[in-house]
Formats: C-alpha cells, sequence, structure tokens
C-alpha cells in the first residue's frame, strides 16, 4: 500500500508552520504556534484553492 501524504515544516522569516497534506483527499492542515500568522497564510491559500 501506497501511502499519499507529506509532512512537514514550512519556514518563513520567524514563522513556522506545521503541514500536513493528503493527496487521495485533497486535504492540507497548518498548524502555528502563532495564531495570527496562521490566519494570514490561510487566507492568502484560500485565494488558490477557493473558485
Amino acid at each position: 500500500m501506497r501511502e499519499d501524504f507529506v509532512e512537514g515544516t514550512l519556514q518563513f522569516g520567524d514563522v513556522r508552520l506545521r503541514v500536513y497534506y493528503e493527496h487521495s483527499l485533497s486535504y492540507l492542515a497548518l498548524a502555528s504556534e502563532n495564531e495570527a500568522k496562521l490566519r494570514q497564510a490561510a487566507a492568502r491559500i484560500q485565494e488558490y484553492v477557493a473558485g
């Protein structure tokens, strides 16, 4: 059985976002200790996936 997910960390300056993406479900999860930066990143990503 093959897995189809990616886990990792993205870092932008001093902000780290934990990322989990599962291709078969088109599921993306982001996590961060900085809620404001997490919301900012989610809003920017949503511009590309919503619609």
